[in-house]
Formats: C-alpha cells, sequence, structure tokens
C-alpha cells in the first residue's frame, strides 16, 4: 500500500494546513489557488500518470486529527472508499447538531444539485454511536480514500455550477453499484464551514496564479 494525499487549498487556512503537517504522515500534493473544475482536471491528470495505491483527496477547510487520518488508512486495504465525516457546519463557535453522513440516495432533479438532493443527514450524536465501519451514500472529501482503480472509472467532475465534485462522483458511483462508500465513528475531523454559505476566508482563488505543490519523500 503506498498512499498520497492529494491536497486542495484555495484558501490559506493555517489551522487546516498545521493540522495535515502534524497528523499526515504520507506524501502528499497541494493543489494550491485552483478553482473547482480545474483542481479536478489537475487531479485526474494526476492520478493518470501516477500509480499510487491509494488516493485520499481532502478539503481545506477541515481540521484533520491523527485518529480520524489513522482509521481511514487502517480500513483503506478493505473498502476501495473510505472517508472521514466531518460535522456539517460551525455555528459560531459550536457545532452544528447534524453531521454529513447519510445512508439514503442521492438524487438530482435538476442540472446540479440543491440541499434537497442529499437524504437527511445523521446527527452527530448518531454516527458517534454505531460501532465499525458504516455505510455512507458518499464520500465529502475529508480525507476520503479511493483505491486507484475508482478514480480511474470515476475521473473527478463538477456540475454545470462549477461545484459539487463530491455529489457528482458520488451520484456516478451510486448510479453503477459497483462502488460503495464507508465510514468509521472514529474518521471525524472538524469542519469549519461557518453555516450552510461558502467558506469566503483568506481566499486564493483568483488572488494568485494556481500551482501544484509536491511533497513526495
Amino acid at each position: 500500500m503506498n498512499p498520497v494525499l492529494l491536497q486542495m487549498q484555495p484558501r490559506q487556512l493555517d489551522e487546516c494546513i498545521e493540522s495535515i503537517y502534524q497528523n499526515v504522515n504520507i506524501p502528499k500534493v497541494w493543489f494550491r489557488a485552483f478553482d473547482e473544475p480545474s483542481v479536478c482536471a489537475a487531479m485526474n491528470e494526476f492520478v493518470a500518470t501516477t500509480n499510487y495505491s491509494h488516493y485520499i483527496i481532502n478539503s481545506d477547510d477541515v481540521i484533520v486529527y491523527k485518529d480520524a487520518f489513522d482509521c481511514v488508512m487502517n480500513h483503506a486495504e478493505k473498502y476501495k472508499v473510505f472517508t472521514g465525516w466531518v460535522n456539517m457546519h460551525m455555528i459560531g463557535d459550536k457545532m452544528s447538531d447534524i453531521s454529513n453522513v447519510t445512508k439514503g440516495r442521492l438524487t438530482l432533479k435538476g442540472q446540479f444539485p440543491v440541499r434537497e438532493d442529499y437524504p437527511p443527514w445523521h446527527t452527530i450524536e448518531n454516527v458517534l454511536s454505531l460501532l465499525g465501519p458504516q455505510p455512507t451514500s458518499y464520500a465529502s472529501f475529508a480525507i476520503s480514500c479511493f483505491a486507484r482503480e475508482v478514480l480511474i472509472r470515476y475521473p473527478l467532475q463538477t456540475y454545470s455550477n462549477s461545484n459539487s465534485s463530491d455529489h457528482h462522483l458520488a451520484f456516478r458511483m451510486q448510479k453503477d453499484g459497483i462502488y460503495s462508500a464507508y465510514t468509521h465513528r472514529d474518521a471525524f475531523c472538524l469542519h469549519l464551514r461557518q453555516g450552510w454559505a461558502p467558506y469566503k476566508k483568506k481566499w486564493l482563488v483568483g488572488n494568485q496564479k494556481p500551482e501544484i505543490i509536491y511533497e513526495l519523500k
């Protein structure tokens, strides 16, 4: 097993970056200042031209804990898709009651997903009460680990609104029924997004040239 981290970095969120350096002990590739369609294309090219066994995709607005990363790594060889999970958002300095774990079916009623296209979310309390690996409808790119074959079959894409690449991937997987995503209560990461709106803090996209930083040794 030779995994690599593909780290999205559209923002400069120092506490999240620090958590990566403290708790993620595998090779890393930083995709800095890319918008979502462009980062999907860049990551697809990296996957296609390399031969790591597993690719861990991580959003830039989550704090990764060591226990969470270790949990994902401990299950990666058994499950083709194994993901961390998060609180849905923050309300001030308090976590939301709901997580981003759901076991229902995703839908797509329009050209791109809206909130109603996601099944009901489990509460954080409920997820923490579940023992062992659990199926979840999608991997939200919070230390989401994919065997290489998954991303070769399902390259990353966005919808026409240039967003929701995690839904796009999960919706295609769900339709075909070849792969399923799993998570575990111990794979919790802290999601810093405030409320339901995008987290527009220390934005790099459009303010500097996109770059890929390789830390592979």
